[in-house]
């Protein structure tokens, strides 16, 4: 093989493994994102008329949201973590774990509501406040709020659907741009094969009592 010819192989699999990367952030959860902590300026004390008008505005929008589920979820999530340094813990343990995981997520929740309605207040005026939960105390708003969920399923739910073409695309435009040999034709066709299959069901945490 030539040195030109194992140059560009080489930077056709940097490529590859690049677009894979790409590919699976693209589907994965925005609430893995990191963004920077806002300005001083805005950790400023907020007017307590303003922070009960941004809680009423959460609690509107969170009310749609099937919260039980959503702390269950959270519950094991946490758990899955916990468990991932005593993977041969027995079942006293686990249970015991998972108390200390809902026990630390009860004592921070108030903490949590509070700072999720603060960014609502750093974010939006009070009339801007004010006029949303107005809206939203109209049928059309109370609408809006109890299809929202439906809404984002369909967006998630066609983004998904869109991802497979969307790699497969991908791979063609490099191989388009770089060559590719049979081998390496056959490594993608490999990797969209595994990225097709059906995830596999992690083990879940002991039921609540």
């Amino acid at each position: 093989m030539g040195r030109n010819e194992g140059v560009k192989m080489a930077r056709s699999k940097t490529l590859m493994a690049a677009a894979c990367a790409a590919v699976a952030l693209a589907g994965a959860s925005l609430a893995a994102a990191q963004p920077a902590p806002p300005p001083a300026a805005d950790r400023a004390p907020i007017d307590p008329a303003k922070m009960a008008l941004a809680h009423k505005l959460f609690e509107m929008q969170m009310g749609q949201t099937n919260l039980p589920a959503l702390l269950k979820s959270l519950d094991q999530q946490m758990f899955a973590q916990a468990m991932k340094g005593l993977p041969n813990a027995d079942d006293a343990t686990q249970k015991r774990i998972l108390a200390a995981v809902e026990k630390t997520q009860a004592d921070l929740m108030p903490r949590m509501l509070d700072g999720m309605a603060a960014a609502y207040a750093r974010h939006l005026s009070q009339k801007e406040l004010e006029d949303t939960v107005a809206f939203y105390s109209t049928p059309s708003g109370q609408a809006i709020l109890q299809k929202t969920p439906l809404i984002m399923t369909d967006v998630i739910g066609g983004l998904g659907q869109m991802l497979p073409r969307m790699r497969h695309d991908v791979f063609e435009a490099i191989c388009a741009d770089n060559g590719c040999t049979p081998a390496q034709r056959e490594a993608i066709q490999h990797i969209e094969a595994q990225s097709d299959a059906p995830a596999s069901v992690p083990a879940s945490a002991p039921p609540r009592p």
